[in-house]
């Protein structure tokens, strides 16, 4: 048995039931006045509901895998530790969020996937570059053209 897969599995069911049963009926369906709400096809607490039933049902998959595997954690010397690969992601997260602010999304994305992608184990540069050039410009494009959403530009070039 894998004891952080066990709790981290179920550590995200809980939540997953908190935000089903409290978080969802409460800071969504009665943030919504009675007089606001019109007759729709699709609530405002359904994909919510849907993206939380989904994490709940990968939740108890990862947990009924775990528990199965009998197989003991077998530590890779070569790899950062986990913690330490937490704390990386943790710090690229924050400094994606903050390079969005001054430089915007197609700048700072590219730079961020690759490092995502090699934390990730990928080590040929083709496929590094290929898919920070690639994804970043088709992600943002795509969202243009189809829900009008246009991604940061960034403020340092619009001094």
């Amino acid at each position: 048995m894998r004891v952080g897969t066990i709790s981290i599995s179920v550590i995200l069911v809980l939540f997953s039931l908190l935000a089903y049963f409290y978080i969802i009926p409460v800071h969504i369906i009665l943030s919504i006045p009675i007089d606001a709400s019109k007759p729709a096809v699709l609530h405002p607490d359904f994909f919510p509901r849907l993206t939380i039933v989904g994490l709940g049902l990968v939740s108890l998959v990862l947990l009924f895998s775990a528990i199965k595997d009998t197989s003991a954690e077998i530590p890779d010397p070569d790899r950062m530790s986990a913690r330490l690969r937490v704390a990386t992601v943790f710090v690229l997260t924050y400094l994606f969020v903050v390079g969005l602010k001054y430089l915007g999304f197609t700048l700072v994305a590219p730079f961020f996937m690759a490092v995502i992608i090699f934390l990730l184990g990928v080590r040929d540069w083709r496929h590094i570059v290929s898919m920070a050039l690639i994804f970043p410009i088709a992600l943002s494009y795509s969202f243009w053209y189809s829900f009008s959403v246009i991604f940061p530009e960034g403020e340092i070039f619009l001094r």
